[in-house]
């Protein structure tokens, strides 16, 4: 209703860049590198070696952003999670290869997160290789030169003059150090109005965590954000079922709950057609 409910300004944003993520079909090789990251949020390092191999049968060129699906843009690097796969699994000579790919560490390098991984993972793995190299014995010179020691001479020592004692030096005063003053505290950040566990699962769900971001826990919620909450689930759940797997029919069911719960929370919710494809939209017309 106009003029009601304004703390949730920023969730109107949040559910507008929400709603910009709408899944629809996928490429090929984009539809393997999205498992791929699925399967790196879930540590299940050998399918993420799968999946990006077959994501680079398709194509092997890195970029900062790539349409994956709808209007859905994301960095597609490939290289990174098969580095990173390699690293948690101890193979160093792998994810050195992947992280210092030449067409990929650029790439990695222009994004924050990904440059923080592969940094740390590389000066690891750099120094277990540096320790696991023989060190080379020292070569002795084929002549060492044999130098006597100096001869000391004795020297007497000079007489304090008669009717003074030898005083002990003064001893040297220290400057007390500087106080180092505390550095000033960051500006508050005003609330948002926001939960903060909204917030998370619609970051989870934008960087294609769809696992994390549909096990988002709407306790304590209600109305528009508990709404919003449920939304998000359920397109993660709907985004999960769509890449297929084992899971897909109880992951659909699941979703439908969380449509229900969604049009429950904040009734004559609509899927906008403007950013959710066909396909979302009818299923959550038909969700009853």
């Amino acid at each position: 209703m106009p003029g009601s409910d304004c703390r949730f300004g920023l969730l109107g944003v949040l559910a507008f860049v929400l709603l910009a993520a709408s899944p629809m079909a996928l490429a090929d090789y984009k539809q393997d590198y999205a498992r791929g990251q699925e399967a790196a949020t879930d540590e299940n390092w050998p399918e993420v070696e799968r999946y990006m191999h077959e994501a680079m049968a398709g194509s092997t060129a890195p970029a900062v952003r790539v349409r994956l699906y709808g209007q859905r843009f994301a960095p597609y690097v490939p290289q990174y999670y098969l580095g990173l796969a390699a690293y948690r699994s101890n193979d160093c000579q792998g994810a050195l290869r992947w992280f210092k790919d030449p067409a990929a560490e650029p790439v990695i390098a222009a994004l924050s997160d990904f440059k923080g991984v592969a940094d740390d993972a590389v000066k690891s793995c750099q120094k277990q290789l540096a320790g696991t190299q023989p060190s080379k014995p020292p070569v002795a010179p084929a002549n060492p030169t044999v130098t006597e020691p100096a001869r000391p001479v004795a020297v007497e020592p000079s007489k304090p003059p008669v009717g003074q004692g030898t005083k002990p030096p003064a001893p040297e005063q220290k400057a007390n150090p500087p106080v180092s003053k505390p550095p000033p505290s960051p500006p508050a950040v005003p609330a948002s109005g926001a939960p903060a566990a909204l917030v998370q699962a619609v970051s989870d769900y934008l960087s294609g965590r769809f696992s994390a971001s549909s096990r988002a826990n709407p306790a304590g919620m209600s109305g528009k954000a508990k709404a919003h909450l449920h939304l998000v689930r359920a397109a993660s759940l709907f985004a999960l079922a769509e890449l297929g797997g084992q899971t897909s029919a109880q992951q659909r069911a699941q979703a439908t709950q969380d449509v229900l719960a969604a049009k429950q929370a904040a009734p004559g919710l609509q899927a906008d057609p403007q950013f959710f494809s066909p396909r979302f939209r009818a299923f959550f017309a038909a969700a009853r």
